[in-house]
C-alpha cells in the first residue's frame, strides 16, 4: 500500500543468517529423508524418474547400511545445530516447515552415541512440551551437559539458549549470567580474527578470566 512508510531495511548480516540457516535445514531435511528411507540420493532419483507403463515400478534399490544410515542422521544432526547455534527463533520457524523425520533425526543419533553434544542440542529444540507450558516442562539440564561437554568456543551458543530459558523460567540472574558469559566468548573469538593473534594465548586467557568470573559470581 503506498500509503504505508516503506519497510525498514535488513541487516545484510541477519539476511546472511537466515540464509545459512534456510539452507542447513533444506539439507538436513534431504540427509533425514534419504535415512529415513534406507537408500541413496542416486536410487531416490532413479526410483522416481522411473517409469513403468505396467504400473509395477521401479526397480528395487539397493539399500544404505545401518552405518551409512548413522552417518547421515549425525550430519543431518549437526546442520541443524548450526542452524539453531545462529538463531533459535529462525531454526525453529525453518524446522516448523520441514517433515517429521527431521524432528526425530538427532533422537535416532542419541540412541546411538548419548555423547553427541550436537545431537543433544538438537534434541532439545525437537522435545515434545505442551502447549504454552515452556517454563514448566523444560528442564535446564540438557543444556548444561552440552554447554560442559563443548569446548569453550562453541559454549556461546548454548549459553544464549540457556539463558532465554531462564528468562521464560524467570531465573534473571542465571541469565544475565548466562549472557554475559557468552558476550565474554563472542570478544574473545573476536580477537582471534584480528591477524598476528596467537590463538594459544587468547584461548588460554579467556579459560583463566572464565574461572576466575565464575568464582566471583559464586561468591
Amino acid at each position: 500500500n503506498y500509503t504505508q512508510p516503506l519497510p525498514r531495511l535488513i541487516d545484510p548480516a541477519v539476511f546472511y543468517d537466515v540464509v545459512k540457516i534456510r539452507r542447513a535445514v533444506d539439507e538436513a531435511t534431504e540427509d533425514a529423508v534419504r535415512a529415513s528411507n534406507g537408500m541413496s540420493t542416486t536410487a531416490m532419483n532413479s526410483s522416481l524418474n522411473y517409469l513403468d507403463p505396467f504400473g509395477q515400478g521401479g526397480p528395487q534399490a539397493p539399500k544404505m547400511s545401518k552405518e551409512r544410515i548413522y552417518k547421515i542422521r549425525q550430519k543431518a544432526a549437526r546442520l541443524l545445530a548450526k542452524a539453531y547455534s545462529l538463531d533459535e527463533v529462525a531454526a525453529s520457524v525453518a524446522t516448523m516447515q520441514s517433515t517429521t523425520s527431521l524432528e526425530e533425526v538427532a533422537l535416532h543419533v542419541l540412541r546411538r552415541d548419548q555423547t553427541d553434544t550436537e545431537a543433544k542440542y538438537v534434541h532439545f529444540f525437537h522435545e515434545k512440551i505442551p502447549s504454552r507450558m515452556m517454563e514448566q516442562y523444560t528442564p535446564l539440564e540438557p543444556l548444561d551437559d552440552v554447554i560442559l561437554n563443548s569446548p569453550w568456543e562453541l559454549q556461546g551458543a548454548p549459553l544464549r539458549t540457556r539463558a532465554l530459558v531462564q528468562i521464560f523460567k524467570g531465573q534473571y540472574e542465571g541469565a544475565a549470567s548466562d549472557l554475559t558469559l557468552g558476550l565474554r566468548i563472542a570478544q574473545e573469538l573476536k580477537k582471534l580474527h584480528k591477524p598476528g593473534t596467537d590463538q594459544l594465548v587468547v584461548a588460554k586467557h579467556f579459560k583463566e578470566e572464565q574461572d576466575r568470573w565464575k568464582s566471583n559470581w559464586h561468591h
